[in-house]
């Protein structure tokens, strides 16, 4: 079957919404259960990001992924897809690699907040180089929510302290309409 990576376009929403993985769906339910639908959580990702990228497996899309300007140098990187998405894992694992250099360029580290129960999420961006540098929890869903963070230029996402976590904390709150 052919697989292709192209950018992303609005009706990737239409064609995803309604295919989510569970566990993309309890994400974005961990972050704010009565924030959005998944269609407008697509919709919404895909506007606010900088640079957006859609996996096809045959045509269709299965996942969409991208990158949001947080300032400071700090991207915000995300991906949601469908169950088919990681279907050939060893090409998954190499695409992913190629897809990440390409979304953290022009930032000192990308990040991202991951449910704390979506375990292979959180295994997939270890292996990817983000390393875990707190918890939180959500303000609306009570649910505990893993800070991943990535260093851009040497791969290995070290060195998160308590300023670089304070500073994606700020941004999170931004985005999720926090004072």
């Amino acid at each position: 079957m052919s697989r292709a990576i192209r950018d992303a376009v609005p009706t990737d929403a239409y064609a995803l919404a309604g295919r989510l993985r569970k566990e993309d769906l309890d994400e974005l339910a961990a972050y704010d259960p009565l924030m959005l639908t998944p269609l407008e959580a697509l919709e919404q990702a895909l506007l606010v990001s900088q640079t957006c990228r859609a996996f096809e497996l045959g045509g269709v899309p299965e996942a969409v992924w991208g990158v949001v300007d947080e300032g400071e140098g700090r991207g915000r990187i995300w991906m949601l897809g469908a169950p088919r998405v990681a279907e050939d894992r060893r090409w998954f694992l190499m695409e992913s690699v190629r897809q990440v250099e390409q979304l953290e360029s022009g930032f000192r580290e990308v990040y991202n907040f991951v449910d704390d129960r979506y375990e292979s999420a959180l295994r997939w961006l270890r292996w990817l180089g983000f390393r875990w540098a707190g918890t939180g929890v959500s303000q609306w869903s009570g649910l505990p929510l893993s800070l991943m963070v990535r260093r851009v230029g040497d791969g290995t996402g070290a060195s998160v302290d308590s300023s670089d976590r304070d500073r994606a904390g700020r941004s999170c709150d931004r985005l999720l309409g926090r004072p």
